[in-house]
């Protein structure tokens, strides 16, 4: 599927999705509060302190690990045996009062029909922050993070293996909304629908193909475009139940 076509699908098609997974940072909050940008400095300056990198180094470094390994952290793991708790330490240690209360986006999600968790690189702590501050934390269900997954992340495909079986149902029943490109790759794989958040992050970037279903530039409005078609689906279906008397 092309960008153009991933672009006009519309939500009807979405009828059969009963389990949304919602990726956290500069997916449910807009990418320009800045957040990750906050965290991102962070781990660039734990480069330059435990490695003894110059700022430009510690940038190409996290670039390389982001590549490579999904994550900064899986790379200093991997080759400096740094501890998840030093470095999750470490880059959330943010302004988190950048994150605005949205009540647009916690009354589409309460109107999305369906089961809604939180799948992300981070902790579930730094998600339930988050979330407390958009005032969506009671919307959702569950959280799956890193820790859960043995820091193994996103887009390690056992990882969306072992979060879809957690979630229970047929893999065709969850929507994965995400606003990294290729993190949606194993999701698409897998037989899940797929969902890019599309933004001027720097973080947001990677090739655009096949794997991505769905494009939208505003997650509370695309979400109301979803609600709408599901009201109408069930609609039709009670007028048709109607027509069966």
């Amino acid at each position: 599927m092309g960008e153009a076509a991933a672009m006009s699908t519309p939500p009807q098609k979405l009828r059969h999705i009963n389990n949304w997974l919602f990726d956290l940072d500069n997916t449910l909050y807009p990418a320009t509060c800045n957040l990750q940008q906050q965290m991102s400095v962070q781990a660039q300056r734990l480069f330059c302190e435990l490695l003894g990198t110059s700022t430009q180094q510690a940038r190409e470094l996290q670039r390389t690990y982001m590549r490579e390994y999904g994550t900064p952290l899986h790379g200093l793991i991997k080759h400096y045996g740094v501890t998840p708790e030093i470095y999750f330490n470490y880059i959330h240690d943010v302004d988190y009062l950048v994150v605005k209360s949205n009540p647009a986006l916690k009354l589409a999600l309460e109107g999305l029909q369906g089961r809604k968790f939180v799948f992300t690189n981070g902790t579930a702590d730094h998600a339930d922050r988050v979330l407390k501050r958009l005032g969506c934390a009671a919307q959702f269900d569950d959280i799956f993070d890193i820790v859960a997954a043995d820091y193994a992340p996103k887009p390690d495909v056992a990882v969306y293996r072992r979060v879809a079986e957690a979630v229970g149902g047929k893999l065709s029943s969850i929507a994965l909304v995400e606003d990294v490109p290729d993190n949606l790759r194993p999701a698409a794989a897998l037989g899940m629908t797929t969902v890019w958040i599309r933004n001027a992050s720097e973080f947001s970037h990677g090739k655009v193909g096949e794997h991505i279903h769905i494009i939208a530039d505003d997650l509370v409005s695309w979400l109301k475009e979803v609600i709408s078609a599901q009201i109408s689906s069930l609609r039709a279906g009670s007028t048709h139940d109607i027509d069966k008397r």
